[in-house]
C-alpha cells in the first residue's frame, strides 16, 4: 500500500485499522510514504493490537497527541514480529515510540527495528515508549528527540519506561 493518507487530527484511535484481534492477523504488508494523523493512539498500521502481526515495514509520518507508534499505538495479547519502521514519529504532547508506543504484561515484541526518528513532547523511544511486555532481539538506529512541550516522562534510545512487567532481552 502506498501513499496512505489519514488525516483525522481530533479523532482517537487512527490507524489504517482501529484494531486487530483474534485470529485476525497481519503478515508481510508494506505501508509505504504514508501520511498519517490522528490525536491519541495513532499507529500506521493499527490502534489497538491483539493479535500477531509479522514481516510490515512502515514508510514516511506518523503523528498525534499523545500515544503515537510508528506501525502500532499499543497491544495486549498479541506478538509483533520482523516489523520494521523507517517512519517519522511525533507525539506533540506525550509518548512516542517508533514501532510501538506501548506493550502490555502478556505481549512481545521480536526480531524488530526502528530507524526514523522519534520525537516527543514527554517521553519517547526508539522502540517502545512504554514496556509492560516483553522485547527480545530488536533494536533502534532512529534518532530519539524530546520537545519539552508535554507531560515529562522517561527517554531511552531503545525503550522510554520499564513497568514491573516490563523485561528487555538479547
Amino acid at each position: 500500500v502506498s501513499g496512505l493518507h489519514i488525516e483525522r487530527p481530533a479523532e482517537d484511535n487512527v490507524g489504517m485499522f482501529q484494531s486487530i484481534s483474534g485470529a485476525g492477523g497481519v503478515d508481510n504488508l508494506r505501508l509505504l510514504d504514508v501520511s498519517i494523523r490522528g490525536k491519541d493512539f495513532v499507529g500506521a498500521l493499527v490502534s489497538s493490537l491483539g493479535s500477531l502481526v509479522s514481516n510490515v515495514r512502515v514508510t514516511g509520518n506518523v503523528s498525534g497527541n499523545s500515544w503515537v507508534g510508528g506501525v502500532v499505538s499499543g497491544m495486549q495479547g498479541a506478538t509483533l514480529s520482523g516489523v520494521i519502521n523507517e517512519a517519522a514519529v511525533t507525539a506533540s504532547s506525550d509518548l512516542a515510540g517508533g514501532v510501538i508506543a506501548f506493550i502490555e504484561s502478556n505481549a512481545v515484541m521480536t526480531g524488530s527495528y526502528n530507524t526514523g526518528t522519534v520525537t516527543s513532547g514527554g517521553g519517547g523511544a526508539g522502540l517502545v515508549a512504554a514496556l509492560n511486555g516483553r522485547v527480545e532481539n530488536s533494536f533502534n538506529t532512529g534518532a530519539v528527540v524530546g520537545n519539552g512541550a508535554g507531560v515529562n516522562r522517561g527517554f531511552g534510545g531503545i525503550v522510554g519506561g520499564v513497568g514491573s512487567t516490563g523485561s528487555l532481552q538479547d
